[in-house]
């Protein structure tokens, strides 16, 4: 399944700024690239970084 920023917002619990800002800091699966205007990304990427999270992160 392909997941919109929105769909992944609501998976993560992040804002869709933070989505974006660790994604260009390397923190976050890259998408997939439909087109000039749309990205998705893989709900199985999503889910395994949900799962290698540290049980606590630094801030």
């Amino acid at each position: 399944m392909l997941l919109n920023v929105k769909e992944v917002s609501k998976r993560t619990s992040l804002s869709r700024t933070t989505i974006w800002r660790w994604l260009k800091g390397g923190r976050f699966p890259e998408p997939l690239r439909l087109s000039d205007q749309c990205v998705r990304w893989r709900s199985e990427d999503v889910d395994t970084w949900i799962r290698n999270l540290p049980a606590r992160q630094a801030q």
